[in-house]
């Protein structure tokens, strides 16, 4: 399925199965208000494909859709603004889950579950990448069964001036070899993980992990905190 250049507003999409396409469904500039539901595309090249150079796939949704053991990638971003993902099921036979790229902004995954249910992930690859100043959370995720060739390929790779949000994730029958993250050039990642289900980090260059977690249980209890840019001037206390 794949939308035009034209504008394509209010679409719903509902209960597709979708099989052994180059792309499953691709949605490009001028894409908005829509929604996704219920899914599932079988074994195509990329599963699903939201991809916009000017910035105009805005405010749609996806609810419980399935990418099923795609042969390159579950999920393409590039340019969207404000897209909300509820309950996405990816299963992969090696290839990565999620590539967001090209000022992917307002990008939420709500209770996703990434699952490796064959394979493992390429050496130097990753199962989530996130690049080139896009911002994206994701509540709740669940990583299952994850497994690499070897120690250089990662759950998650923030990459560029990206920014992302990871709260409460969950890791199940993790397996050989994989590492957690690794966040690199100027990336920021923030990481609410007060089970300790990802532990296995590396940085470079100015990249920078957050553990919210950590803010949350120091003593003194701190509820608020500010970040200050390298120079930058914070002034607190009362006013006379």
């Amino acid at each position: 399925i794949k939308a035009t250049e034209t504008s394509a507003p209010d679409h719903i999409l509902y209960d597709l199965s979708i099989n052994n396409f180059f792309q499953g469904v691709n949605f490009g500039n001028n894409f908005f208000s829509s929604s996704l539901n219920k899914i599932r595309a079988n074994t195509c090249g990329t599963s699903f494909v939201f991809a916009s150079s000017a910035g105009t796939a805005i405010e749609n949704q996806m609810d419980n859709c399935y990418s099923h053991a795609p042969t390159t990638l579950g999920m393409k971003l590039s340019g969207v603004k404000g897209l909300m993902i509820n309950t996405y099921n990816s299963g992969s036979a090696g290839s990565p889950h999620l590539d967001v790229s090209l000022n992917s902004t307002g990008v939420i995954f709500n209770a996703p579950n990434f699952e490796q249910d064959s394979g493992t992930i390429a050496s130097g690859s990753q199962c989530l990448l996130i690049q080139s100043g896009s911002e994206v959370t994701f509540n709740s995720p669940t990583f299952a069964a994850p497994s690499a060739a070897d120690a250089t390929a990662f759950l998650i790779r923030a990459k560029n001036t990206s920014i992302t949000y990871i709260i409460l994730p969950n890791v199940v029958n993790k397996g050989a070899n994989i590492r957690d993250i690794f966040v690199e050039n100027d990336a920021t990642v923030y990481l609410f993980d007060p089970n300790n289900q990802l532990t296995d980090n590396s940085i470079s260059g100015n990249g920078r992990i957050i553990k919210l977690h950590d803010i949350a249980d120091a003593s003194p209890k701190l509820t608020n905190f500010a970040m200050v840019q390298s120079g930058g001037t914070i002034f607190t206390g009362l006013s006379p």
